[in-house]
């Protein structure tokens, strides 16, 4: 048995390493979620870029260049 690391994208699990598994092998995948980051670090605080960010007051204003379609 081969243990392979990979990610999952939101669609497929995608191998972190090169692997000697032939396109179109048969394999049994066996997932084995992580909480923590494989660097050991959490991602993103919920709230963490507050401040740092900002819009425009007049974000939703129409456009000049669009003024003749109008």
């Amino acid at each position: 048995m081969v243990a392979i690391k990979g990610h999952f994208d939101g669609k497929v699990i995608v191998p972190d390493e090169p692997h000697d598994l032939r396109p179109g092998q048969a394999v049994i995948v066996q997932a084995e979620p992580q909480t923590e980051t494989p660097s050991g670090k959490r991602g993103p605080k919920a709230g963490s870029a507050e401040g740092k960010i900002w819009i425009a007051d007049d974000f939703d204003a129409p456009l000049e260049d669009f003024a003749d379609y109008m």
